[in-house]
């Protein structure tokens, strides 16, 4: 199990104030510029590269939803997305969160109602992977 961990760059010298466990193979993380809200990207042995018989291998990535309250963070949700997971970013007013898996070669969208992703319409098909998503913000 991996661990997320929030930084007080406050402290001198900087050092972990939390951290809360996520899942196998944190792949991306994508932190809401206008909440406190991050979804941690879980690659969960799920794509092309594992054994099918392998007792990591899932057909899903997980997208892990932690909500930030201070210094302090904690898991409130997931749920199961494309293959191969990788590209994640919100929208820089925060209403959407994309995911890009790139298994099977498309980005899908989400929006954050309370302590939950909902899904946005059907995802956009794309000619190629979509792994190297990033975003920024303000």
């Amino acid at each position: 199990m991996t661990t997320v961990s929030v930084i007080d760059m406050t402290l001198n010298p900087p050092r972990v104030a939390d951290q809360v466990a996520v899942g196998d193979s944190p792949e991306g993380l994508a932190v809401n510029p206008t909440s406190g809200y991050a979804v941690s990207l879980l690659t969960n042995g799920s794509g092309g590269s594992a054994p099918n018989n392998a007792f990591f291998r899932h057909d899903h990535a997980i997208a892990a939803l932690l909500k930030i309250d201070g210094k302090s963070v904690r898991k409130v949700g997931e749920m199961e997305v494309g293959s191969l997971s990788e590209g994640i970013a919100f929208s820089p007013d925060g209403r959407f969160l994309y995911i890009g898996n790139l298994g099977e070669q498309e980005l899908a969208t989400f929006r954050l109602a309370r302590n939950r992703l909902v899904p946005v319409g059907s995802p956009l098909k794309l000619p190629g992977h979509s792994a190297s998503i990033r975003g920024s913000t303000p």
